[in-house]
């Protein structure tokens, strides 16, 4: 069997992702297949993928999984589309699009829906599957974490907020001034807060001013994005002991975007991603190639990454684990003129 993991938004990464170990068991064949938009943020660069329509016409795949609204009618395969929202009431939920086969539905109102549309239609199945990207919440997965949360930050109960980015029917514009009272007024809550990678960023930013106020509130940003970067460019570096500086990883994170850049001084390769960061936070430093090798076998595919430094050595701290290394001291060569 040979899959297509179609994915045109970053959310979809996380929700396909799980076929991922169910293929690798049952020895199927997969290729992602990745719009450029969301590249620097796709955290599996190690595995099969393309960016190209016409890779996947080679391909000559079984089966489509998408958990978007729209895939090339033209590509073979049973082309599925998985639902992971909750709001119902979005326009164009239940909009048939006649190229679908297979819709797999998130609960019984979604799939008595897509039901009625099956009689009318008569051209595609549903099957109700759940919304089992929240599972793991209910299955004591995060035991030991939540504990340690609780303890570091002094709280007695965590509250998980993630809402939806759709204009009409997020509740952030009343939620987040709810989330900063309660925070102020009772320090036993810690707030976790999620935001969908299309959320306006007024909220965004609203939630970071929270942050900064609040140590109960923390705004979850994702490792995927350093893990890329890292991924895309430390092939790059060089081996030449006797250029040290060319032996590390620039990054550099200043005008709220983080840069990470790899050159042994014939080839030069460069990652960029736009991130939100307070001034004054600003960094630019060179790590040894071997760190940055372990931080890409190390970062996970979410979840908050703390980095801190001094003047010789920096530290990176995720999923309880901590990762401190030498900077390699020096002037990196100016990539920009090569550019």
């Amino acid at each position: 069997m040979k899959y297509i993991l179609f994915c045109t938004n970053s959310y979809s990464f996380d929700i396909l992702s799980p076929f991922v170990e169910i293929f690798k068991k049952k020895k199927y064949e997969w290729i992602w297949y990745i719009d450029k938009k969301i590249y620097n943020f796709f955290p599996f660069i190690d595995q099969n993928f393309t960016l190209k329509i016409s890779d996947l016409i080679k391909y000559n795949s079984d089966v489509i999984l998408v958990p978007g609204n729209e895939v090339p009618h033209y590509l073979k395969g049973v082309k599925v589309q998985l639902f992971h929202g909750f709001a119902g009431e979005k326009k164009g939920h239940f909009r048939i699009r006649n190229y679908f086969d297979i819709y797999l539905t998130q609960g019984p109102y979604f799939t008595n829906k897509f039901n009625i549309l099956k009689k009318k239609y008569k051209n595609f199945e549903v099957k109700e599957t759940g919304w089992s990207k929240l599972d793991c919440l209910f299955m004591n997965k995060f035991k030991e974490e939540r504990s340690k949360l609780l303890e570091e930050y002094r709280a007695q109960n965590i509250i998980l907020y993630a809402p939806t980015f759709s204009p009409k029917l997020t509740s952030a514009n009343y939620i987040l001034p709810e989330i900063d009272r309660i925070a102020k007024e009772n320090p036993n809550f810690l707030f976790l807060i999620k935001f969908h990678p299309l959320m306006e960023k007024k909220f965004i930013n609203i939630c970071n001013e929270i942050e900064h106020k609040r140590k109960n509130v923390i705004l979850i940003t994702d490792q995927s994005i350093l893990k890329s970067l890292f991924q895309k460019t430390s092939y790059a570096a060089s081996n030449d002991e006797s250029r040290p500086i060319l032996n590390g990883s620039l990054m550099s994170i200043k005008d709220k975007k983080i840069t990470v850049v790899c050159t042994d001084g014939r080839r030069l390769a460069l990652a960029e991603q736009d991130i939100e960061i307070e001034e004054g936070n600003e960094i630019d430093v060179v790590i040894p190639i071997k760190t940055v090798s372990e931080l890409i076998k190390s970062l996970g595919s979410d979840g908050d990454i703390i980095i801190k430094m001094s003047s010789s050595q920096i530290a990176f701290e995720f999923d309880n684990i901590l990762i401190i290394s030498k900077l390699i001291d020096g002037i990196y060569p100016n990539y920009e003129q090569v550019i």
